[in-house]
């Protein structure tokens, strides 16, 4: 049983290099991903600098992908299965700044990024923690107006 749960990780982890080399052969940022096993991949052809986007796990992709939400990218950020490792997000920010990122994804072969995301799609998802120990609706969809001072 091992061994299989070796072989699912793996496909997960060769599923995650070929979307990260894919994407960043079109971005060409000063950065890499840092997958879940420590291995480094690359956002671009000449990566120098130490900046680096940390996955704690395949659940958080499958997190994402399944709810796509700058929420929920920052709730997985600030619980630490999402992190930035040697530098910050101003950082990471500066290499957009030119306005040509938009331009050089279209030309990511969108398809194939599908195919290679597959895997992730039928394994739990790592939801994220609670943010800041509130104890109130955090979705915040029916929560109370007396809880969102609690809440901040």
């Amino acid at each position: 049983m091992d061994q299989s749960l070796d072989l699912k990780d793996e496909k997960l982890l060769a599923a995650a290099r070929s979307v990260v080399t894919e994407v960043g052969r079109h971005l060409d940022l000063d950065a890499s991903v840092e997958l879940w096993n420590g291995e480094r991949v690359p956002l671009g052809p000449h990566v120098a600098g130490p900046l680096s986007i940390r996955i704690a796990s395949p659940g958080v992709i499958t997190s994402i992908l399944r709810r796509p939400t700058l929420d929920r990218i920052i709730q997985h950020y600030v619980q630490g299965q999402l992190d930035l490792v040697g530098g910050t997000l101003l950082d990471l920010g500066e290499q957009f700044t030119d306005r040509s990122s938009r331009r050089r994804l279209k030309g990511v072969n969108r398809i194939r990024l599908l195919q290679q995301l597959v895997p992730f799609l039928f394994r739990k998802a790592d939801p994220p923690g609670r943010a800041r120990n509130f104890t109130g609706n955090e979705s915040g969809r029916s929560r109370r107006v007396e809880e969102n001072k609690d809440f901040i």
